[in-house]
């Protein structure tokens, strides 16, 4: 394991039907420290599936962690030879999804199902070190329910896996977004001496405090940030003197914000898309998403900042 860098990390968490290059870019222009795509599975992309491998497409001056779910070392292995034969820029950092609870996923035996499986983990993590280098992280739930919770399969995880850091998603595998976090937990994660990232329902400097007290190292906020990129700006002045890239409006009207933010948003699909953005259909599909979730004036009330992310 590297020694991890002591700034504290604002990581947007790899987001479903969100985290294309347009968003990851307008969370990176609001204060994010590192950002994440969308979960890739490495089946696919072994086998070339060009919409996989859209989903890693990355733009090097963001920081990036491409996000695989793997389970198998041949086919991580092909994945890894076709990424550096494609000539691909290597990203910022790599991570393992140990957290999809989705059915399908679990039947395969991957996502959170893998989190009790330290060997099989660890060889994962050591073939894109030995491939690649660089950092490798983990993001995981506390295991795929509540029963491998209570025996802190998690725990053993971290104890034992070579990972660089951990991003412990504080929700067991049948846990919903409606189930409370289970923060308890992190100060035993801490206690392994291993960096510790934070996730689950953190939405106001009151959540940053209680979390930093507790000794993680950085915070992976998801949901939060398809509400309001501007949680970046606003946690980000409160650890550190920062400037965002994106010029803020001096103003408290809500829907001047809202305005801008959306602005940059295309402003960033035109970058990566060309000025026709809205005829591909896969690009209407992220900006339906987040249109649906972005602009809400009711769940502007949720964060507790003001909107001009002082």
């Amino acid at each position: 394991m590297r020694s991890a860098t002591t700034q504290f990390k604002l990581i947007c968490a790899p987001l479903e039907g969100y985290s294309e290059r347009s968003f990851r870019k307008l969370c990176y222009q609001y204060g994010a420290t590192l950002t994440m795509t969308e979960m890739s599975h490495v089946d696919s992309l072994s086998r070339g599936n060009k919409s996989s491998w859209r989903r890693v497409e990355i733009d090097t001056a963001v920081p990036t962690a491409i996000q695989l779910l793997a389970g198998n070392e041949n086919q991580l292995q092909k994945t890894l030879d076709l990424y550096r034969r494609g000539d691909h820029p290597l990203p910022t950092e790599w991570n393992f999804n140990l957290g999809c609870p989705s059915p399908e996923v679990i039947k395969k035996g991957l996502g959170c199902s893998m989190v009790k499986r330290i060997a099989k983990n660890n060889s994962l993590v050591n073939l894109i070190r030995k491939e690649f280098g660089g950092v490798v992280s983990v993001k995981l739930r506390l295991g795929l329910n509540a029963f491998e919770k209570r025996n802190k399969v998690y725990l053993n995880l971290i104890k034992e896996c070579d990972a660089d850091y951990f991003i412990v998603h504080a929700r067991d595998g049948q846990q919903t977004s409606k189930d409370p976090p289970d923060w308890e937990i992190y100060d035993e994660c801490v206690n392994t001496g291993k960096p510790i990232i934070a996730n689950g329902n953190i939405r106001t400097l009151q959540d940053l405090e209680k979390l930093k007290g507790m000794g993680v190292q950085g915070v992976c906020i998801g949901r939060a940030a398809v509400q309001n990129p501007l949680i970046f700006t606003h946690f980000r002045k409160h650890l550190e003197n920062f400037t965002p890239q994106i010029p803020q409006i001096d103003s408290q009207q809500p829907q001047l914000i809202i305005d801008q933010v959306k602005k940059q948003y295309f402003n960033n699909m035109a970058y990566y898309y060309g000025s026709e953005f809205r005829d591909n259909e896969k690009v209407v599909e992220y900006i339906n998403n987040f249109e649906r979730h972005f602009g809400d004036l009711k769940k502007y009330t949720d964060l507790d900042f003001d909107f001009d992310g002082g």
